[in-house]
């Protein structure tokens, strides 16, 4: 009985202390939106959840390990958001909705939180890079979105990493020119269009490569 007592403890005392960390990020990025990151105060931060900034030290030991959870946080957020909007999409829904509805939901997931777009997918605070383990969830967000592509029939690395450019400048000009609004969202349609008319083009010229060679 005493170790159940002492493990539920431990339990209780871990709950509570994911609590304060995720109590800590909200606040953090509450924060970012109102401040700006450049700005972000660990005192300001620390007095949004009642505690001296000190204190913060006992769940995160720097601003730059805040910044690490908030990068690795707002990845998690967008792998959740893309994976409800696919999830939706109709069992034969056709590559050219999937591919749209995906684009235009990052889009609108990087309009709702200006300041976590900036931080995701710019060089928004001077002298801080992603360490490598909160870098982990940029890389995964990326692998899924290679299997996205792979379930419309798009496999190749090349494409990939058109794809990522082409949907990047897309929200980056959104973003930077009409961030309320929707003159690139409106585009979506547009690029999509003209990723899979390429991806198809170059599959046909490598089959026709392929034949030639026997």
């Amino acid at each position: 009985m005493g170790r159940a007592l002492a493990e539920s403890g431990t339990s209780r005392i871990e709950l509570r202390r994911a609590e304060s960390r995720r109590a800590i990020l909200d606040a953090a990025w509450r924060v970012a939106a109102e401040s700006g990151l450049e700005s972000l105060s660990l005192r300001e931060i620390a007095g949004r959840v009642g505690m001296q900034a000190p204190s913060l030290y006992s769940y995160f030991p720097s601003k730059a390990a805040i910044l690490d959870a908030l990068f690795a946080d707002g990845y998690h957020a967008l792998d959740d958001h893309l994976a409800a909007v696919a999830a939706a999409l109709p069992p034969k829904a056709s590559a050219r909705q999937r591919l749209a509805d995906l684009l235009r939901a990052w889009i609108r997931f990087c309009q709702a939180d200006p300041a976590r777009y900036r931080l995701l997918f710019t060089s928004a605070v001077p002298g801080w890079q992603p360490s490598e383990e909160a870098y982990a969830a940029s890389l995964e967000n990326y692998r899924r979105l290679g299997e996205y592509l792979a379930h419309v029939g798009v496999t190749d690395p090349d494409d990939l990493d058109l794809c990522t450019a082409l949907s990047a400048g897309l929200v980056a000009q959104q973003m930077s020119n009409d961030p309320d609004g929707d003159r690139w969202l409106r585009r979506v349609d547009d690029v999509v269009d003209m990723f899979l008319q390429h991806t198809a083009s170059r599959a046909r010229r490598s089959a026709r490569s392929r034949q030639e060679s026997r």
